[in-house]
């Protein structure tokens, strides 16, 4: 054996700190990444030694084609999350010497707190920090693989240095700029659109417009989950259009009145990412709770300030519900209004439209008052 070379009990000890990194996504990640890891750590052991080109070439072009084909791109926080993943994976499947070691080291470490993009509850935090130690504990097996201290004290050592590191993390915490939203985002806003939600919407403004697949927001339910048909989630609600462009227009919020529950509920928790907006999705219907949101004029939900972070929230639904049978005025006059360009096509409907049915007569009403009458009626 080689002074370069790899000690089998090295490598035992990085394998078990890929796994415990790679287990802090479970959930998080496509089931297949949380197979990929520990398999690929049992076959590199059963071998001995990395396999050769044969196999690892294949290997890497499935992990590339499975994340191309699942997410249409590479970048965004669950693609790159699992294409790292399987990268890692195959790392270790073709890991020689102390070189890789020490590579697969700082991998593990990074792996494991990049779960913090997803989700940062207490108990994950505690977790990552066990997976710290492990891959801690792994490294003092690198620096002294043989003829070294027992495991007992190694693991001492490993818990000493993760204590030592804790000045220089609060000086990290409190001196280090936080910037809002991701890293990738420094600089502002893309001047591209992207399929999604906005406050706004213009239709035909947009020249050049570009697909994301990043994930918006995760649920995990209290109980078993509504059936598909009942999984509709409300977003922000868009009314007032100037002619040129959709907005919320919500000047009197507290008009609306609330929903009269007719059956059960759901309770949830929603974790959302990250979109530089109020509007928090909501199961139809939300209903505001003691989560930091507010019940908006359209029955959405909007958060106390704009996320810039991943935010958790906890939610309560009505599944079944009534609505009021009129709309007050007040909210009548400013959701049925038009504007002044829009009058005449609205006009010719009135006049040689179908008579409108009964249960919707007081809505069309409404609206055709509002359309009819210009401006300074829907103020």
């Amino acid at each position: 054996m080689s002074a370069l070379a790899l000690p089998r009990a090295t490598l035992r000890a990085l394998g078990l700190a890929v796994i415990v990194a790679a287990g802090a996504h479970v959930g998080y990640l496509p089931l297949w990444t949380s197979v990929l890891v520990p398999a690929a750590v049992g076959l590199r052991l059963a071998l001995g030694r990395p396999p050769g080109r044969w196999l690892l070439l294949p290997l890497v072009l499935g992990a590339f084609a499975a994340v191309l084909l699942q997410f249409r791109t590479f970048s965004g926080t669950t693609a790159g999350g699992t294409l790292f993943a399987a990268m890692l994976a195959l790392k270790f499947l073709e890991s020689r010497d102390t070189r890789d070691a020490g590579l697969l080291a700082c991998l593990a470490y990074f792996y494991a707190t990049a779960i913090f993009l997803s989700t940062q509850a207490i108990a994950m935090a505690a977790y990552v920090l066990a997976s710290l130690g492990v891959t801690t504990w792994a490294l003092t097996l690198l620096a002294a693989p043989a003829g070294g201290p027992p495991p007992r004290v190694r693991a001492r050592r490993a818990a000493l240095l993760l204590v030592q590191a804790v000045p220089v993390m609060l000086v990290l915490f409190v001196l280090f700029p936080r910037i809002p939203g991701p890293l990738w985002g420094v600089g502002g806003e893309s001047t591209s659109a992207r399929t999604g939600l906005s406050d706004t919407m213009s239709p035909g403004a947009i020249s050049r417009l570009t697909e994301s697949s990043e994930v918006a927001f995760r649920v995990q339910f209290a109980d078993a989950p509504p059936p598909p048909g009942r999984r509709y989630w409300r977003g922000p609600v868009l009314w007032a259009f100037d002619g040129r462009t959709w907005s919320r227009g919500e000047r009197r919020v507290e008009a609306t009145p609330p929903p009269e529950p007719a059956g059960a509920t759901s309770e949830y928790e929603l974790i959302l990412e990250p979109h530089r907006r109020r509007w928090v999705f909501g199961l139809d219907l939300p209903l505001p709770g003691d989560s930091g949101t507010t019940r908006g004029s359209g029955y959405d939900l909007r958060a106390q300030e704009r996320v810039h972070s991943v935010r958790r929230y906890e939610l309560r639904s009505l599944l079944d519900y009534r609505l009021e049978p009129q709309l007050p005025t007040p909210v009548a006059g400013v959701r049925s209004s038009c504007p002044p360009a829009s009058r005449p096509r609205p006009g010719a409907w009135r006049g040689s439209g179908p008579r409108p049915a009964p249960r919707r007569a007081a809505w069309s009403s409404a609206r055709s008052r509002g359309c009819a009458s210009g401006p300074s009626s829907t103020r």
